[in-house]
Formats: C-alpha cells, structure tokens, sequence
C-alpha cells in the first residue's frame, strides 16, 4: 500500500502517462506506414517523405521511453 502522498502523485500522473503510451503506439504505426512508402519506392521524393516520417518516429518513440523511464524512478508509473 502506498503513502497518500505517493498514491496522489501516482493518481495525477496517470493521465499523462496514458498519453505517453498512446503517442508510443501511434508513433509505431507512422513506423509502419513510412516502412511501407519506403518499400513501395515510388519516386525519391515519396521515399524522402518516408525516411524522414520513420526517422522522426524512432525519435518521438525514444523520447517517449526515456520519459516513461524518468516516470518509473520516480514513482510516477503504475
């Protein structure tokens, strides 16, 4: 059982926790669709738009991890 303090902190955190795990699986799914441009090859400017859509979705993806990590150390994951 948690302290109050904990419990609440736990409690406010939520919300933006969810949201960290929906931009994560959204971000998977621009992963997808971006690897499918990129292996459909149309022309390089569709292949460009692609590459630069998965690339910016590992990032998004990472920065969601470490935040989610910062969360769990501080108790604010649950």
């Amino acid at each position: 059982e948690l302290a109050a303090e904990a419990a609440a902190l736990l409690d406010r955190s939520r919300p933006s926790n969810a949201l960290h795990a929906e931009l994560h699986a959204l971000m998977s799914r621009v992963a997808e669709v971006a690897a499918k441009g990129i292996e459909d090859n149309l022309d390089p400017g569709c292949v460009a738009v692609f590459r630069y859509a998965l690339g910016q979705a590992q990032i998004v993806q990472s920065m969601v991890k470490a935040e989610i990590a910062t969360h769990q150390a501080k108790g604010k994951w649950g």
